[in-house]
């Protein structure tokens, strides 16, 4: 469970952050956070995370944290995650996405079916977010 958090100020950009995660496409669908550290990018994702909208919304809801250091497909509990989210329009949160690599096993362990399921990361090396979307410039946000 992700503690929900107290956040003043941020109510245009978490506002537009739903709208981005409750649009309904046909396929998996990434966005993206993306900026240096301090920069409150995983306060308001986890905002957005807990808001009723977006609870409502989804049918399934996880935070799941990619370690620096390991690959997404060393960690054993991506796969028993994977397996429940089959079927179902799910978010799924990774904060501090470090390394193409852990992208490039992520967006192969989660399943892809047509049914509005969204990839909310957060991150700080630009060379992922031309690999996650290489035809979209990344959102931009107005930060305290």
């Amino acid at each position: 469970m992700v503690k929900e958090v107290i956040v003043i100020g941020f109510v245009e950009e978490a506002q537009k952050l739903e709208r981005q995660l409750t649009t309904v496409v046909n396929s998996l669908e990434a966005v993206l956070f993306v900026g240096i550290d301090g920069l409150c990018k995983t306060t308001l994702a986890k905002k957005v995370y807990n808001d009723l909208a977006i609870k409502g919304h989804f049918s399934s809801r996880v935070w799941k944290p990619i370690n620096k250091s390991s690959k997404v497909d060393e960690q054993p509990t991506i796969d028993q995650i994977c397996a429940c989210l089959k079927e179902q329009r799910y978010l799924f949160v990774s904060n501090n996405l470090w390394t193409t690599d852990a992208w490039n096993d992520l967006k192969v362990a989660l399943p892809n079916q047509s049914c509005g399921i969204k990839i909310l990361l957060t991150i700080r090396n630009t060379e992922v977010v031309l690999l996650a979307k290489p035809d979209t410039p990344t959102p931009s946000f107005k930060y305290a």
